[in-house]
């Protein structure tokens, strides 16, 4: 593994030191990472809660069926940006 997916220092001597945060950019992704699948979650959940508990509601069910079929390619997009990696190897 190399010494610079970790953020790792080195001292004078060569030896691996401790390690470093996390860059302002890895800091952004990891937060918008987080918001993005939070709201998909509560919408998904709260969609789910919505077409259960009402009875026949057909407003309802159109928005569970559309959270559905939209949300989980969004978290597939959302995962898919934030852990590729374009370093060359």
């Amino acid at each position: 593994m190399k010494k610079d997916v970790l953020n790792l220092k080195e001292d004078d001597n060569g030896e691996i030191g401790e390690i470093d945060e996390l860059s302002a950019l890895d800091k952004a992704k990891f937060k918008m990472t987080y918001w993005v699948l939070g709201i998909a979650a509560v919408l998904f959940v709260a969609s789910g809660a919505a077409y259960i508990f009402t009875t026949n509601s057909e407003a309802a069910k159109d928005v569970f069926e559309f959270c559905k079929t939209f949300l989980p390619p969004v978290v597939t997009l959302v995962l898919g940006a934030h852990y590729v990696t374009k370093e060359p190897r």
